[in-house]
């Protein structure tokens, strides 16, 4: 293994993917670089964390787009005072904070007793 650690990007993925089934001769071919890329994905690939990994981050832009002003505020500044915005903007973004840190648990504690 390198001394240095390798991530692999998406385009690395699907370049890669095809290479995963070659032969012991032409892997002796590759440059050692192809060679750990190639060695990671298929670890990857066994261990499903990429799509943990994927999962996680669509969650997380889920959030963040959540988090931003609906046309709804349009309706709030109307109705409400500035104070009671205030309060209800923190709520509902630390509720939305609460919610994701609950269900990274509940998927982590799960992840532990599959792994048990």
């Amino acid at each position: 293994m390198p001394k240095y650690k390798i991530v692999l990007t998406a385009q690395d993925r699907e370049e890669l993917a095809p290479l995963l089934n070659i032969s012991k001769a032409e892997r002796e071919l590759m440059p050692q670089e192809i060679l750990d890329k190639l060695e990671i994905l298929a670890k990857e690939q066994e261990e499903g964390a990429f799509q943990d990994l994927e999962e996680i981050i669509t969650e997380s832009l889920h959030i963040v787009q959540s988090l931003e002003p609906s046309t709804n505020a349009n309706s709030l500044y109307q109705t409400h005072s500035r104070r009671r915005i205030k309060h209800y903007l923190w709520w509902r973004t630390n509720r939305e904070i609460f919610l994701a840190r609950r269900k990274a648990a509940r998927s982590k504690h799960r992840k532990s007793l599959k792994n048990r």
